[in-house]
């Protein structure tokens, strides 16, 4: 009788350099990415499709015929910024897949976070594998994120905006009636503080396009979207701009939501929270009858169904929805596209009340791993898509082409935001000049900062500053008073650096690599390398202080670069800009 083959696997969570006997799951997703994302695209579509009281959950979420609340919930837009399980989901499929190919007796797993524990000793218990657990570490508190908590941050989430925002609607100004404007919708941040110096409103998002648009006699009206909590109508009171003049006029998302769109709002709060209580997550969640992955899901699944998130998308689409049916027919429209849920409440209102062309713009930069960029406009379930998907870089170009973008309505122009960067060929031979940039993901910048302080020291020769990101300021520790903090336009400071540090998730990267600067780029511990030059051979890459040592060692250690007109179009003429809207305006 033969004696049965033991097969045994160890697989790290979170090291990338292992011994040969440890499969690093982190570096079998690098040698499997495109096959895992794809399985990742496929699994949000399959809870999609699942059945409620006959219908599927997209159709279930329907909201006036034309909205879906479920494709703009937060499980199917899939934000790294917004979804802190998407790593460990993206795991769990490269774990399935080591399965599948190793097909092992036992797996030892080292490090598995204590959230997974149940998904995978069912999946292993499904598939007859004996599962071990090695160097787990308990979590400091153990936070069980109940519904009615959620329920509540929900409730407090809609008084917060209704108080701060109240007065908008009074307050707005009058949009031009002609048809013949153009319509620009943007977040409220990244000000222009040389053009807001000259009395007039000006964002660092969208470049010169304004200014381009008015060369065509344009009036444009403008829809701004705060990022905070903060009055918007102080904040142009603050800066001293006047929201209505012969060529603009400013609203805010807020500014036409009246007494009665706020009490329909919260109605409609408690009625999808009644119809999210009717469903079972075990069986949506079910993952091909071997586990269950709702605790994976659950914090972004119930915001979205009866949460925080939940009151921010109906502001959206109430908002959209009085404004687009209330104006005269806007020939065409812009917006910064990120795939986020309220762009899919944007295209279906413009859409339903037969507006122009709207115009989807990509305004930073695009990632392997920013899966927010699926065409989503490809699924049945998402009634309207833009007239067109403008990218700024054939590095961008690519990635929509492989993200299922049909290449008929991608089209490469000017980046528009990064239209005053320069580069400079002699980098290296200026004083060692250090510049860190901060993320919107304050814990990513802070983890950062904390191996920075452990490595670069302070000494006479080296000069440190540091930059947080617009919408997320962060102090720099008291004991570092070498390292001096700067808010000054990145376009406008760059070249006086030769090294730049930054987070993965941080597109300055890119503008770092464009200005031939040494790049220096932190991803956490246990985290996908998310950066748009994750595969680029002059970029450096660390996660702790041993890395970040040897990449300061070896920064001169650079090729030339001639992939730069690669990862941003840079001309500012901007000639495709000016032929584009020359077409349209004529």
């Amino acid at each position: 009788m033969k004696k049965k083959i033991i097969k045994i696997i160890k697989v790290d969570w979170n090291d990338r350099k292992t011994n040969s006997d440890i499969i690093s799951i982190l570096n079998f997703i690098v040698e499997n990415e495109v096959k895992i994302r794809e399985s990742y695209f496929q699994l949000i579509q399959s809870i999609s499709k699942k059945k409620i009281n006959g219908k599927s959950l997209s159709s279930y979420y329907k909201y006036n015929v034309d909205y879906n609340l479920w494709n703009m919930s937060n499980v199917y837009e899939s934000s790294f910024y917004k979804s802190p399980q998407i790593t460990n989901i993206i795991k769990f499929l490269a774990l399935e897949m080591i399965i599948s190919k190793n097909n092992p007796n036992k797996i030892i797993l080292l490090e598995l976070p204590v959230e997974l524990n149940e998904i995978v000793r069912g999946y292993c218990s499904k598939s007859k594998i004996y599962f071990e657990l090695k160097k787990q570490k308990k979590r400091k508190f153990n936070i069980r994120f109940i519904k009615t908590s959620i329920f509540l941050k929900g409730l407090l989430f809609y008084f917060r905006k209704l108080f701060t925002n109240l007065l908008s609607f009074n307050n707005k100004a009058d949009y031009f009636l002609e048809t013949n404007n153009s319509f620009i919708i943007s977040y409220l941040t990244h000000i222009d503080k040389e053009k807001i110096s000259k009395k007039y409103y000006g964002t660092g998002l969208w470049g010169n396009l304004p200014e381009l648009i008015k060369k065509f006699n344009i009036k444009i009206n403008w829809l701004h979207i705060p990022v905070d909590f903060k009055s918007s109508d102080h904040l142009f009171v603050k800066l001293n701009i006047k929201r209505s003049n012969n060529s603009v006029r400013h609203n805010f998302i807020f500014s036409f939501l009246d007494i009665k769109s706020w009490l329909e709002i919260l109605k409609d709060y408690f009625l999808y929270v009644y119809r999210g209580s009717k469903i079972n997550t075990k069986d949506f969640f079910n993952y091909k009858n071997m586990t269950n992955l709702f605790p994976l899901f659950e914090i972004d699944f119930v915001s979205s169904t009866g949460g925080a998130v939940l009151i921010e998308n109906l502001i959206f689409i109430k908002s959209f929805d009085n404004l687009f049916s209330s104006i005269p027919n806007q020939k065409i429209g812009f917006y910064l596209q990120e795939n986020q849920g309220w762009e899919l409440a944007l295209n279906n209102a413009w859409r339903r009340y037969n507006h122009g062309k709207l115009i989807s713009v990509q305004h930073t930069t695009v990632s392997f791993w920013d899966l927010r960029y699926d065409n989503k406009f490809r699924y049945k379930d998402c009634n309207h898509s833009p007239y067109m998907f403008v990218v700024n870089s054939e590095l961008a170009k690519y990635h929509f082409k492989n993200l299922n973008y049909d290449e008929n309505q991608v089209y490469l122009f000017e980046a528009l935001r990064y239209l005053d960067l320069k580069h400079k060929d002699n980098g290296m031979n200026n004083k060692d000049k250090i510049l860190i940039l901060g993320d919107i993901m304050k814990q990513t910048t802070l983890d950062m900062l904390e191996i920075v302080y452990k490595t670069i020291m302070d000494t006479e020769d080296k000069t440190i500053k540091f930059k947080s990101h617009p919408a997320q300021p962060i102090k720099i520790n008291a004991n570092r008073q070498d390292i001096e903090t700067i808010d000054e336009p990145l376009s406008d400071i760059l070249l006086n650096f030769n090294t730049v540090i930054c987070p993965a998730s941080s597109g300055a990267a890119v503008e770092s690599f464009y200005g031939n600067l040494n790049t220096i780029v932190f991803v956490s511990r246990g985290e996908l390398n998310t950066s748009p030059l994750k595969d680029s051979k002059d970029v450096k890459f660390f996660s702790n202080s041993k890395e970040l040592k040897s990449a300061m060692d070896k920064r001169n250690e650079r090729n030339e670069r001639s992939k730069r007109n690669e990862i941003l179009l840079i001309d500012k003429k901007t000639p495709k800009w000016n032929k584009f809207l020359k077409n349209i305006y004529k």
